[in-house]
C-alpha cells in the first residue's frame, strides 16, 4: 500500500480508494515518520532516525505494513480503520534478527464522512504504534 490514497475495502476481495481523499505522504512514509516521533517521545532513546539516515545504529527496527484501510464490516455499518504492521528488530552490526511480532488494530468510524474515517484512522494507528514501541523496548532492555 504505497500509495497517497485513503484505502477502502468493502468484502475480502476488494481494494477501492475514497474519492477526492489523500495522505500527505505515501502510507509507509507516514507511518515511518509517526514511528520515529513516538519513539522520540519516550526520551528514553538518544538517537531516533529514519532508515537512510546516516547513523551508526545499535538496533534497526524493519517495519511492514501490512494493512492500512477503512473496510465495511458489514453492510450498513460505519467503516472501521484496521491498520496491521510487522516489527522485526534487528541488532546490529551482525544483523540478527532478535525478535519479531505483528501488530494490529481496528477501530470504528463514528460516522461516514471522511473527518469520521481520518479520526478512526487517528486512534487506530495510535494503538498499533504505542504496541510496537512498547514491544521493542521491551526487547532492548
Amino acid at each position: 500500500m504505497n500509495k497517497h490514497r485513503i484505502a477502502l475495502s468493502d468484502s475480502p476481495l476488494t481494494l477501492d480508494f475514497f474519492a477526492n481523499a489523500w495522505w500527505t505522504e505515501r502510507t509507509p512514509q507516514m507511518v515511518q515518520t509517526l514511528l520515529v516521533e513516538s519513539f522520540e517521545n519516550t526520551k528514553k532513546i538518544i538517537s531516533v532516525a529514519r532508515q537512510g539516515v546516516d547513523l551508526r545504529a545499535d538496533y534497526v527496527l524493519k517495519i511492514e505494513l501490512r494493512e492500512f484501510q477503512a473496510e465495511y464490516v458489514q453492510t450498513g455499518e460505519l467503516p472501521h480503520a484496521w491498520v496491521k504492521l510487522n516489527a522485526k528488530l534487528v541488532r546490529m552490526p551482525a544483523r540478527a534478527i532478535i525478535a519479531s511480532e505483528t501488530f494490529e488494530a481496528r477501530y470504528a468510524a463514528g460516522g461516514s464522512v471522511m473527518k469520521d474515517i481520518v479520526i478512526a484512522f487517528d486512534e487506530t494507528l495510535n494503538k498499533v504504534l504505542k504496541k510496537s514501541v512498547i514491544w521493542t523496548m521491551s526487547q532492548i532492555r
